[in-house]
């Protein structure tokens, strides 16, 4: 698999994480649902948090099994406007990862934590680790202790 197709599924992966409609060009390969058919249509385990910040509900379950790197992203909305996403992607070779805010072990593996900011401006964290050739992002505009116990939670 070439890695333009890696970094294009990547891509849609984040495109769906995002929460705008994805680009014109992955109509069709996006599918929405529940974490169950997204259980039947991926190749590895789909985990759901057993915490979740009060008032979080789970908005929407997309994934793709197409371009490579099948994933599934699961969004949570809450009541204050904030909200997260988790993500696992299953790339069929390795990507670069951003710059490290700090490292932690996430379900005895090596996770790093990075912030998003704009303009010194924090815009969401992201909890970042693998567990054998799935990549798991959970991130969001939640404080970074709230995104390390949703992702120490996960089951």
């Amino acid at each position: 698999m070439g890695r333009a197709l890696v970094v294009s599924a990547v891509a849609l992966a984040t495109a769906a994480c995002a929460g705008p409609p994805p680009p014109p060009e992955f109509k069709g390969i996006l599918a929405t649902g529940t974490v169950a058919e997204a259980r039947t249509a991926v190749p590895f385990r789909v985990r759901q948090p057993a915490y979740a910040p009060e008032g979080a509900k789970l908005a929407a379950v997309e994934w793709s099994t197409q371009m490579g790197a099948p994933f599934v992203v699961q969004r949570y909305s809450m009541a204050t406007g904030q909200g997260f996403y988790i993500l696992a992607i299953q790339p069929s070779e390795e990507f670069d990862t951003p710059p490290i805010d700090n490292e932690m072990l996430i379900q005895g593996r090596m996770a790093t934590l990075m912030a998003i900011r704009e303009d010194d401006r924090l815009l969401e964290w992201r909890l970042f680790w693998r567990v054998g050739g799935v990549y798991h992002l959970v991130a969001g505009d939640v404080a970074a202790d709230e995104m390390v116990r949703i992702a120490s939670s996960l089951r």
